[in-house]
């Protein structure tokens, strides 16, 4: 997965880069995107075993939700507008003509979410963030002697600035929003 190509990257800088090194301020920068937002950000097709809440509702965890493909309950696949909706907006399957039984309060659903194209917002937050990388001297920046003294880089290059906290929070999933398991049949 990438937020970005090489070539922005060396676009951006506007220098030329060593591909090893822009390789890994790469893979950090896609890391702090994607650990912040709680989101992959690129589109593909997941398999998720989620909790039935009580309401008898599913939420999904990666967004944006493209395509339900399918919704199996204790082994069964569940049929579309007969036992389960999904409003092809949301993030949320209702079950409408199904109940769980007591112990069956969990569902596997196969459904595609994420962006088919990097939106330009998050590749720019993911950009300054690997230039950011790229450019850093780790570590000791200077040293003295007498009255010891040592100075390190600064930021450090990891640290997201508020802008791109801005940017980044319209993305977010925030963690804990999958509603634990609700089993009312039980005591």
């Amino acid at each position: 997965m990438a937020l970005f190509t090489l070539t922005d990257l060396a676009a951006y800088l506007q220098q030329d880069i060593d591909t090893a090194t822009a390789t890994v301020a790469r893979t950090m920068a896609t890391g702090v995107v994607t650990g912040f937002t709680n989101q992959l950000i690129e589109s593909a097709t997941y398999t998720h075993l989620l909790p039935i809440n009580a309401d008898r509702s599913i939420r999904l965890p990666q967004r944006p939700v493209t395509a339900v493909t399918s919704v199996t309950i204790a082994g069964v696949a569940r049929t579309v507008d007969t036992d389960w909706d999904w409003d092809g907006i949301g993030d949320l399957i209702v079950l409408d003509g199904y109940t769980p039984d007591t112990e069956d309060w969990q569902a596997t659903v196969v459904y595609t979410a994420g962006y088919a194209t990097v939106p330009n917002d998050l590749a720019a937050v993911a950009l300054s963030i690997a230039g950011r990388l790229y450019n850093a001297t780790p570590g000791l920046v200077s040293e003295s002697i007498d009255d010891y003294r040592a100075t390190y880089a600064n930021p450090p290059p990891l640290r997201l600035l508020d802008p791109a906290k801005q940017i980044l929070r319209r993305y977010q999933q925030p963690l804990g929003s999958l509603a634990p398991v609700a089993n009312p049949g039980r005591r």
